[in-house]
């Protein structure tokens, strides 16, 4: 088995460098391609007694880490302007050959075309446009890591990387740029061969540039899962305020609430509502930042994103908040180097748990290259 993931790990590295190599050919043929990457290295250390780097909770010691280096990412994408209206790219998360790489490897595979600006249509894996979480990679983040809701509405569909067709376009409507997003998704994750079942996952997102500086998402979804009907919602606001000189504070919040059918698929409870499972969360992410005209260094941001989520809203053992702060220190721009120093604070409602000390505090350091 391992020799296997070895072997095709390499036939996957040797594509990409002969895609690379023949990229100049490709442009003598009115095609341009581009190969990029992206690695984000990080170090760990766990605050609490037996929790490990991941947060999780032993109740009995045994073989886990409380502190250790790791390989979060390693990307490559390569993008190719098939003409000027066509484009497609694929994007590989190497390091996931490290562990179980079923379902995995594999993130972006997409064809867009572009009509006018007013309609393109998508097609592919992507993330389906359901949040500001959809709308830039994760080099780009302002935090650690991607909220909890989005890996929670990611396990419903709604977010993350899904197999589907997005429509999607800008227009100014009474002096008010507006952008839209339509999709149709299978809903049940990433790189699988087809659809589990006949239900299908239909979002949409209309984005308000309320002001020059100010950003009004408004986002719904319906379908059906397993023939159960599922929904979510979710409204969204990013504001950037110039403080005067190199001072700069943007501020991202989102609030989501939808039904929970991945819980609904797995629970056990006899005669299931879908109503009964419902999931919901919002976070706060302020970041501040100092632009500085130096060679070396172009900027220090300063981040605390605070986030509550809750996995079931008939169990108040189900609540999480997480307190996200984070220096981050830009050394090229728009984040090609960047070093990352902060803390993550995991607090659970312990109301009724069995084992209550699931609490956890971890220090973390990141280096990024995006290349």
């Amino acid at each position: 088995m391992k020799s296997n993931l070895v072997n095709a790990l390499l036939v996957i590295i040797n594509s990409l460098f002969f895609f690379a190599a023949n990229a100049q050919d490709s442009l003598h043929k009115d095609k341009k391609v581009v190969v990029s990457g992206m690695m984000l290295a990080r170090y760990t250390s766990a605050f609490d007694k037996n929790i490990d780097i991941n947060g999780k909770y032993h109740a009995v010691p045994g073989d886990y880490a409380t502190s250790a280096f790791s390989l979060r990412r390693a990307r490559v994408q390569a993008k190719s302007q098939i003409t000027p209206r066509a484009e497609a790219a694929v994007l590989l998360n190497l390091t996931d050959f490290i562990g179980n790489p079923a379902n995995k490897v594999l993130e972006l595979a997409t064809i867009k075309y572009k009509f006018s600006d007013y309609l393109n249509l998508q097609v592919g894996q992507f993330r389906p446009y359901f949040g500001r979480e959809d709308l830039y990679p994760e080099e780009l983040l302002q935090s650690l890591e991607w909220t909890n809701q989005y890996y929670a509405f990611g396990a419903n569909g709604w977010q993350s990387f899904q197999l589907g067709a997005t429509v999607f376009g800008s227009a100014k409507v009474a002096n008010i740029p507006v952008k839209y997003y339509l999709g149709v998704f299978n809903g049940n994750g990433r790189n699988q061969l087809t659809d589990n079942d006949n239900g299908k996952l239909f979002p949409a997102r209309v984005e308000l540039g309320i002001r020059p500086k100010t950003k009004l998402g408004l986002n719904g979804g319906v379908g059906k899962s397993k023939g159960e009907k599922v929904w979510a919602l979710n409204a969204d606001i990013d504001h950037v305020a110039q403080l005067g000189g190199p001072w700069e504070l943007e501020v991202q919040s989102e609030y989501k609430r939808g039904t929970n059918n991945s819980s609904f698929d797995t629970s056990a409870v006899d005669r299931k509502l879908m109503q009964n499972y419902m999931l919901s969360g919002y976070y706060v992410l302020p970041n501040l930042k100092y632009k500085m005209n130096s060679a070396h260094v172009k900027s220090l941001e300063l981040s605390t994103r605070y986030e509550f989520i809750n996995y079931d809203e008939k169990r108040d053992n189900c609540k999480k908040t997480t307190c996200m702060p984070m220096l981050s220190c830009q050394l090229a721009d728009e984040y090609f180097l960047r070093f990352e120093l902060g803390m993550i604070f995991d607090k659970y409602a312990e109301k009724n748990l069995a084992v209550p000390d699931h609490n956890a505090s971890r220090f973390v350091f990141q280096v990024q290259a995006r290349f």
